[in-house]
C-alpha cells in the first residue's frame, strides 16, 4: 500500500501510484486510508516504522525532537517516560532548565518519575538548581541513558 523514499510515504496503490501520501496534521505527516470498509488514520512515521521493522509500536520518539524528521534513523521505540524525557523546554520556561523555576525569591526544582511529581527543594542559587534537577535526572533516568547520557530505545533497554 506504501513505500518510503528519501523518508518520504508514497502511495503504491494503482490510482495513486508515486504519489506522496498524507498531510501536515498538528506538526506531523497524517496519512489516511480507507481499508476494510473502515477509515484509518497513521502518521508518516508510525508506517515507515512499521515498513523497517514489521510493527507499530504504542510510542515512537524523533530522537531529534523534529516531528517531521521520519528518517528511520531518527525514530525508536520508546515508552511514554522516554518520550516525556526527550522534549525540550516549554515555551513559559523562564529558568532555562527544565524543572526549575523561580518562586517566591526562591529557585524551586522538582521532576516527574514514574508519573510522579517528586520535589527537590527550593536554593537561593540558580546554578545549585539546576545542579540538582541535573543530579536527579541521572539518578533516575540511568537505566535510560548510555553512557554519554543519551536516551536509549527500548531495544537496548
Amino acid at each position: 500500500m506504501f513505500e518510503v523514499r528519501d523518508n518520504i510515504v508514497y502511495w503504491k496503490s494503482r490510482r495513486l501510484k508515486g504519489k506522496k501520501a498524507g498531510g501536515l496534521c498538528d506538526g506531523r505527516i497524517e496519512i489516511r486510508f480507507i481499508e476494510d470498509g473502515q477509515l484509518h488514520r497513521l502518521k508518516a512515521h508510525q508506517i515507515i516504522f512499521c515498513l523497517e521493522y514489521g510493527f507499530i509500536p504504542d510510542k515512537i520518539d524523533h530522537i531529534d525532537r523534529n516531528p517531521l524528521n521520519n528518517d528511520i534513523n531518527n525514530l525508536r521505540e520508546a515508552t511514554q517516560q522516554i518520550n516525556m524525557i526527550n522534549t525540550g523546554l516549554q515555551k513559559n520556561n523562564t529558568s532555562g532548565c527544565k524543572g526549575v523555576c523561580y518562586q517566591h525569591n526562591a529557585w524551586v526544582v522538582g521532576i516527574t518519575f514514574n508519573q510522579k511529581d517528586i520535589y527537590l527543594g527550593r536554593f537561593k542559587n540558580k546554578s545549585d538548581a539546576f545542579a540538582i534537577c541535573k543530579m536527579a535526572e541521572e539518578i533516575l533516568w540511568s537505566d535510560l541513558l548510555n553512557y554519554k547520557g543519551e536516551l536509549l530505545s527500548l531495544h537496548h533497554i
